[in-house]
C-alpha cells in the first residue's frame, strides 16, 4: 500500500494523528519532570494555589529572560508568597533567580539567564499556568 492510511499502518492520516498524540505525550512528561524536579515542593504548593492571573503575571515579567531581550529582570511581588512563586516560575523556566534588598530594605527578585547552562527549546516553552490549567490535573 502506499501510506494513503487505509491499512493502519505508520503511514498516512493514521500514522500523522499517532505521531502527533505521541508527540504531545512526550512533551507534558517533560513539562511534568521539570516541573517535579526543578520546583520544590512548597513552590509547587503555592503555585497552584493562587489565581492563574498571579502566574501569569509574573511569568509575562520574565519574558525578556527567557526569550533572550535581556540578561536579568528585576520583579517585585506584593510579600512572601508571591517571591515563593516568582522564584518557583524562575525555576521551571532555567532560569535563576534571588531575593535581594532595595535601599529601603524592601525586598525584591531579581531573575537572570543562566549562563551556558540553560538554552531554551522554543519546542518546550510552555507558560506554567498553561501547563497547569491543562495537564497538572492529572499529573499533580
Amino acid at each position: 500500500d502506499g501510506g494513503d492510511g487505509g491499512d493502519g499502518g505508520e503511514g498516512g492520516v493514521y500514522g500523522e494523528e499517532r505521531r502527533a498524540r505521541n508527540a504531545q505525550r512526550a512533551k507534558i512528561a517533560a513539562y511534568r519532570k521539570r516541573w517535579e524536579g526543578s520546583v520544590s515542593s512548597s513552590g509547587r504548593a503555592a503555585v497552584k494555589n493562587v489565581s492563574e492571573d498571579v502566574v501569569r503575571e509574573l511569568e509575562s515579567q520574565m519574558l525578556p529572560c527567557l526569550f533572550g531581550a535581556a540578561d536579568q529582570v528585576e520583579m517585585y511581588p506584593k510579600d512572601g508568597y508571591g517571591r515563593l512563586i516568582g522564584h518557583s516560575l524562575a525555576k521551571f523556566h532555567g532560569l535563576c533567580s534571588v531575593t535581594t534588598r532595595d535601599k529601603q530594605g524592601g525586598k525584591y527578585l531579581v531573575v537572570r539567564r543562566r549562563d551556558g547552562e540553560f538554552e531554551m527549546d522554543e519546542q518546550m516553552f510552555i507558560a506554567l499556568s498553561d501547563w497547569l490549567l491543562f495537564c497538572c490535573q492529572q499529573y499533580c
